[in-house]
């Protein structure tokens, strides 16, 4: 249900007052926030990235963050017409989301636990070669689409062999 974070697409009418497209997508956003199930969604939604595309019109990424960490898979984006209206909103975020952001465990912790996990399925045959590490809030409601409303603080980290054309992605446990 919306009151839960659950909303994936809203429609609105054209704003009153025409605003440039910032603007007019942060006011759409504070205006559906609780149908996105977020109480204060312009302290929990930051916008990442504009785009533009061929017909004129704005699209503006939001990306759900719980005390400056993203929270996975938690993106909102705002479609703003030529015209500067805020035409809808589609994506999710997790209204949920409550854990200490501050990791117990350090990266290079995380790394060597998702390495050795890596041996022990792969064996020593296929080198683990480091990518993107970063620290998340995990919310599994959000991507499984259902009622979990737990959420954990985790580092996410890819580990992969160019040559065997092996990559994994391992979500480790930043609070143990």
């Amino acid at each position: 249900t919306a009151a839960e974070g659950r909303a994936r697409s809203l429609r609105s009418a054209a704003l009153s007052v025409p605003l440039d497209a910032n603007a007019a997508a942060d006011a759409f956003v504070n205006e559906q926030g609780e149908a996105l199930g977020l109480r204060e969604p312009l302290k929990a939604l930051s916008a990442v990235r504009t785009d533009i595309d061929s017909a004129g019109k704005t699209h503006i990424r939001y990306e759900q963050r719980l005390n400056g960490v993203p929270v996975y898979g938690a993106e909102v984006v705002v479609h703003v017409g030529s015209g500067g209206e805020a035409e809808s909103i589609s994506g999710q975020a997790a209204g949920w989301v409550s854990v200490d952001t501050t990791p117990r465990l350090t990266e290079a912790q995380a790394v060597s636990i998702a390495k050795n996990h890596w041996l022990s399925r792969l064996g020593g045959a296929v080198s683990a070669a480091v990518g993107d590490v970063s620290l998340y809030v995990l919310a599994p409601g959000l991507l499984d689409n259902t009622r979990d409303t737990s959420s954990y603080l985790v580092w996410k980290i890819q580990l992969k062999n160019v040559d065997a054309l092996v990559d994994f992605l391992y979500f480790v446990d930043a609070s143990s």
